[in-house]
């Protein structure tokens, strides 16, 4: 007999319903409160979003590592691209689908950062180590989050990457950059709902040595 399918806890969850987006006022009170740890300020000037549908990953990777200043002129999303291209692809040079949390992970090394990542493949277990991170991060002013998760909105689901740049650890809740923004703009999301939905994570530093690329 076949075992029945058990439906992933992301399934149940409308994510839109879930978030406070930053406009709002009530967004801004939160970014604003003293209780808030926060690296927007610092991300904020180097947030462009996703250049196309797939490029999430590689608008993350931007941000974060002109935040981290690893060279001393910008890095564009298109100059990841080449790198992508040259470097990461065969034969096909285009992306379909976006890149793997994992493939961000090799561009990020190839600039020299510190990079921890971390793994979660039992969403039921994620909350207590999701907690540690954050607190860890957000209490260093170069050490940054990209976040790997899933999330359903009416017309579209799937996988996503995008840098966190607040934490509130008396409300329980992060700041998502989003690089999506023709889909959804920065927003407030629970640590506990984003723990079910998130697949993976990056943790960032300071360069070890002069950049590559």
């Amino acid at each position: 007999m076949e075992t029945p399918k058990v439906p992933h806890p992301s399934e149940s969850i409308d994510y839109r319903s879930s978030i406070i987006k930053l406009k709002k006022r009530e967004g801004k009170a939160l970014l604003q409160s003293q209780a808030t740890l926060s690296h927007y300020e610092i991300l904020i000037k180097h947030y462009k979003p996703q250049l196309n549908g797939c490029f999430c990953g590689i608008a993350s990777a931007a941000i974060v590592l002109n935040a981290l200043g690893v060279r001393e002129v910008e890095i564009t999303q298109q100059d990841i691209w080449v790198f992508v291209a040259n470097r990461m692809l065969k034969k096909e040079k285009h992306i379909r689908y976006g890149l793997t949390l994992s493939q961000v992970e090799y561009i990020l090394d190839s600039h020299h950062v510190k990079i921890q990542k971390r793994c979660y493949e039992n969403p039921h277990k994620v909350l207590k180590k999701f907690k540690k991170d954050l607190d860890e991060v957000f209490k260093s002013e170069n050490k940054f989050i990209i976040i790997n998760f899933w999330r359903s909105f009416r017309k579209h689901s799937g996988g996503h990457i995008s840098p966190l740049s607040a934490y509130d650890p008396v409300n329980q809740l992060v700041l998502i950059l989003d690089t999506a923004q023709h889909r959804i703009h920065p927003h407030w999301i629970p640590i506990d709902v984003l723990s079910v939905l998130m697949l993976s994570l990056i943790h960032i530093s300071e360069p070890t040595r002069q950049a590559e690329i």
